[in-house]
């Protein structure tokens, strides 16, 4: 496992799921044109956010140097890409309707929707995550004691 792989598959699966829970919440709320829009959501998004992998990889690097356990590193992890996205959604608010976080705003929908699919992302990748830096702990160690 390198950084880069447990980036690829967390940025991908949150991307994916980002459109299904927009998608499936169009379904609930019965507006078709939200199940619409989940699919070119899910294909621009995997255009669009293709540089932040410049942003997660070094978040994925920089949690196997914490000296803390590897359940804590995952939580700093998810915490990290989490700002990252509120971050992001913000700037887009700020840019696009001027203002941060409106009552019942699309784009405060479309973030809440990506820390969902973030969550169960880290979720689903919490095995890999764990192996990769159990590996990261054992070579930390040996460099550190030499």
């Amino acid at each position: 496992m390198t950084p880069i792989s447990i980036a690829v598959r967390l940025w991908a699966k949150t991307v994916a799921l980002n459109a299904v829970f927009w998608g499936v919440g169009g379904i609930w709320i019965g507006e078709l044109w939200r199940v619409i829009s989940a699919i070119f959501f899910m294909v621009g998004g995997f255009i669009v956010t293709l540089p932040l992998l410049m942003v997660i990889t070094p978040l994925v690097q920089l949690s196997t140097w914490l000296p803390y356990s590897i359940s804590a590193k995952i939580g700093w992890l998810s915490f990290g890409l989490m700002l990252v996205i509120i971050i992001l959604y913000s700037a887009t608010s700020l840019i696009i309707e001027e203002k941060l976080f409106i009552h019942d705003s699309p784009i405060n929908t479309m973030m809440g929707c990506t820390i969902a699919g973030l969550l169960v992302a880290v979720l689903t990748t919490r095995k890999s995550l764990m192996k990769f830096h159990t590996g990261t702990d054992n070579k930390n160690h040996v460099q550190g004691s030499l």
